[in-house]
């Protein structure tokens, strides 16, 4: 079970899914600094980080019912975090991949061009999800108020 004294080194050499939670909070993996001193200005909510890894753990159970002790700025951060490490790093690197394959490949496989079709329609359709999820958020002020939050705990811890 992953805790706030653990380093992200350590937990990565435990679980390698937890690297993209890392990343999505631009924690190096490398560092041996325990969870729990990494500075604040990376995270609203230590506890909440420490349940995300630990879902990773256990992937195939649902835990819904951990995370719903948190305020929503926390959450929201998280949300926001998870569609710019999507749409600034998962999503160029799946189609750099594709393309690659394609370059390689794509004469004798040419079921490689449907598939790279297919990530273009699920980058748009995904894009289009993100920008509605923080419209709404938006219009609720639900960002306002997280990344006030968020920006007011930096300076304040």
């Amino acid at each position: 079970m992953i805790n706030l004294k653990m380093s992200p080194n350590r937990i990565l050499q435990t679980n390698q899914l937890t690297g993209h939670v890392f990343n999505r909070y631009n924690i190096s993996t490398k560092t041996t600094t325990p969870i729990n001193q990494i500075p604040k200005k990376h995270f609203i909510d230590y506890s909440f980080f420490v349940d995300l890894l630990n879902s990773y753990d256990n992937i195939n159970e649902s835990n819904t019912e951990k995370f719903m002790v948190y305020e929503i700025p926390v959450i929201i951060d998280y949300l926001v975090k998870s569609h710019h490490y999507y749409l600034s790093s998962r999503l160029p690197m799946i189609e750099q991949n594709l393309c690659m394959q394609i370059n390689k490949f794509g004469k004798k496989h040419p079921l490689l061009y449907v598939f790279y079709e297919f990530f273009l329609f699920y980058k748009r359709d995904l894009k289009e999800h993100f920008k509605e999820e923080e419209d709404i958020m938006r219009e609720s002020d639900f960002i306002g108020y997280a990344l006030h939050k968020s920006e007011h705990e930096k300076f304040s811890s």
